[in-house]
């Protein structure tokens, strides 16, 4: 009988599922995660939304990066012809970000009036980790 190289983790509490936890509490039940959180290298947006339309249709489109609280600006108002503007989303994935930027550059004139453009908010760079 061989014994295993790490200890498997004591089973989740039903209690404390789906609620929030501290990373301390986590390590006492997964005492092989690192000591402190890792700092995040990416983030990504959406691109996607699927929605059912006024006539109830479901469409899926392809939101284009720095478009999507547009997206959801025009979905929350109902406004069914601007969102029918957005491609049709067929799994264009999140592309590397040169190509990811040239499509989009030339896809948001046409796709957003500037009269319905909502501002991306900016990243915020206070979440990243500070040396103790």
């Amino acid at each position: 009988m061989s014994t295993p190289s790490s200890p498997e983790p004591a089973p989740f509490p039903e209690e404390h599922r789906n609620k929030p936890m501290s990373w301390e509490d986590m390590r006492k039940i997964y005492p092989q995660l690192p000591e402190k959180p890792p700092v995040p290298t990416r983030t990504v947006e959406c691109n996607s939304m699927s929605y059912t339309d006024g006539e109830g249709v479901q469409r899926q489109i392809w939101i284009p990066k720095g478009t999507l609280k547009t997206a959801c600006k025009h979905l929350d108002n109902k406004n069914w012809a601007a969102l029918t503007k957005f491609p049709t989303y067929v799994d264009q994935g999140y592309a590397d970000e040169g190509e990811a930027e040239e499509k989009e550059r030339k896809t948001w004139e046409w796709l957003v009036e500037e009269d319905t453009k909502v501002e991306a908010e900016p990243v915020d760079r206070g979440l990243e980790r500070k040396e103790d």
